[in-house]
């Protein structure tokens, strides 16, 4: 799964909610985050009524830094496959070891090389994810932050990285930029239009990916339509300022 979020409390609460919900049910989890927001995860659970430093004591959480991890298994500017094997596979091997029905992890080390415009190294981090989770079971949350209406996020590294993922977090504030993007389609393309094209954009998501109903549109538009797009977006990021 991914998140993309615009808030940092946003993505405290939801990372909160994802891990206590996974030591309810008697998973285990590693979180692979800054500092800055560990702290604000840990302080999520404390308050959902998790003692991390209990769960870290009897082993049912890794709590790692991201950026050391990532500089871990990095080599020659690019994520190598042994080294990530070594770092990551080997904390999540630990952790299958006491028992866990699953493990839960979240990681935002792909944000980092993103932030840092290394799109490509971003994508094959995302790629040894997904061939790890082949070898051993387990669900991952990452996350990204930034707007959703950006331009950027429908350039070809940023779909690239979306159709990773199985499922997309809906933000907090997804039924506004939903809307914001169906009424700048009306706007743009005209209503009759618009409506046409709605179960032509539902019928050809690509499968393996559950996308929210803006971001499918958006991407579609882009592959299709890609000289109305900066109209669209422009009219969306209008819509969606506007008071509701």
């Amino acid at each position: 799964m991914v998140q993309f979020y615009r808030d940092p409390a946003e993505l405290q609460r939801s990372v909160g909610r994802y891990l206590s919900d996974g030591f309810a049910r008697g998973e285990s989890a590693v979180v692979i985050a800054t500092g800055d927001h560990w702290n604000d995860f840990r302080r999520s659970l404390q308050e959902l009524g998790r003692d991390p430093e209990r769960l870290e004591k009897e082993g049912r959480l890794a709590v790692l830094d991201a950026r050391s991890t990532l500089e871990s298994f990095m080599s020659q500017g690019m994520p190598d496959d042994l080294l990530f094997q070594d770092t990551v596979g080997l904390v999540l091997s630990k952790l299958s070891a006491r028992g866990a029905p699953n493990i839960r992890a979240f990681g935002e080390m792909v944000s980092l090389l993103w932030k840092d415009r290394r799109f490509e190294a971003a994508l094959r981090l995302e790629e040894l994810w997904n061939a790890l989770s082949e070898r051993r079971p387990f669900t991952l949350l990452c996350a990204y932050q930034g707007d959703p209406l950006a331009p950027e996020r429908l350039v070809r590294p940023s779909e690239c990285i979306t159709l990773q993922h199985s499922h997309i977090v809906p933000a907090e504030d997804y039924d506004r930029v939903t809307r914001a993007v169906d009424q700048a389609m009306q706007e743009v393309l005209g209503r009759t239009e618009a409506a046409a094209l709605n179960p032509l954009i539902a019928a050809t998501q690509r499968r393996g990916t559950v996308l929210p109903g803006a971001q499918a549109t958006l991407l579609w538009l882009q592959s299709n339509l890609p000289h109305h797009v900066d109209a669209v977006l422009a009219a969306a990021r209008r819509w969606a300022a506007s008071p509701a």
